[in-house]
């Protein structure tokens, strides 16, 4: 199975609320859609972010809170609990496997993994552990062009959603 439409996803850098809602409506004008705006690290600080960024977001919009790895998974969970009611996906909330994978098992929100995707074995764990919604490719990360084709088609026969970033 082939996908032919992959989101692009904006990088929304860390900065104040108000500057990240600014820098989103800048993507906005350049017709983006999916915005992965960076954690800071201090959950109580994201978890400000993310709810001024959340109600900034324009129909069809969609945020991914992005902690690069950088929470512990009781800070991951904290900040989920906060943000339950926000249309939002997490994005690789621990720097490792097993960590992601055991706060996967405590939300029902819908889970990024990226950091930790390098190989189409990587897939193939994931998708047996169940332990994400999407797999957003990192192009330079997987080696090339190549092999990102040869994850992103992995990843649809599997059912994974696919980003490009």
């Amino acid at each position: 199975m082939l996908c032919e439409d992959l989101p692009l996803v904006s990088s929304v850098q860390t900065a104040t609320p108000r500057k990240m809602t600014i820098e989103v409506a800048q993507f906005r004008t350049q017709g983006y859609l999916l915005h992965s705006a960076r954690a800071g690290g201090n959950p109580d600080a994201d978890i400000e972010r993310f709810q001024r960024v959340v109600a900034e977001l324009q129909l069809g919009e969609t945020l991914a809170a992005d902690a690069n790895g950088g929470w512990l998974s009781h800070e991951a969970l904290r900040v989920t609990r906060t943000l339950h009611d926000a249309d939002i996906y997490f994005e690789q909330p621990c720097a490792s496997y097993a960590e992601c994978l055991s706060f996967r098992q405590h939300v029902q929100q819908p889970i990024v993994l990226d950091e930790i995707v390098v190989n189409i074995g990587d897939i193939l764990r994931i998708d047996r552990d169940h332990a994400a919604d999407v797999i957003n490719i990192k192009i330079s990360r997987v080696g090339g062009l190549t092999k990102a084709r040869q994850i992103r088609d992995v990843c649809a026969s599997l059912g994974l959603g696919v980003w490009i970033q």
